[in-house]
């Protein structure tokens, strides 16, 4: 199902596409009804991709509401963020095996 294997994608109009996302990391599922949301038993997430990074250069991270958001500028020049009950070392795992 080709709705398991992508991700939302944002830019900066707000308009919305999608990503194939067959670079899912060995051990984490996709919820098939939203493909911005993953798991791997105790860390659950939502995945969003702006198609800017803002600048940012390094990876930065912060707790909200007991959830991470990790955030990690990409190669192709894109901002990843992660939000959701994950440790911050899986989040920048995920990020750094998708950004390769």
């Amino acid at each position: 199902d080709r709705r398991q294997r992508q991700m939302c994608i944002r830019d900066s109009n707000l308009n919305v596409d999608y990503l194939n996302t067959n670079l899912v990391p060995v051990g984490y599922n996709q919820d098939p009804s939203k493909p911005s949301y993953f798991s791997n038993g105790n860390n659950k997430f939502r995945l969003h991709i702006e198609n800017n990074n803002f600048g940012l250069k390094n990876d930065r991270y912060w707790n909200v509401n007991n959830e991470l958001v990790y955030v990690h500028p990409m190669r192709n020049g894109r901002l990843a963020t992660i939000y959701g009950k994950i440790e911050p070392q899986e989040a920048k795992s995920f990020l750094t095996y998708i950004d390769r």
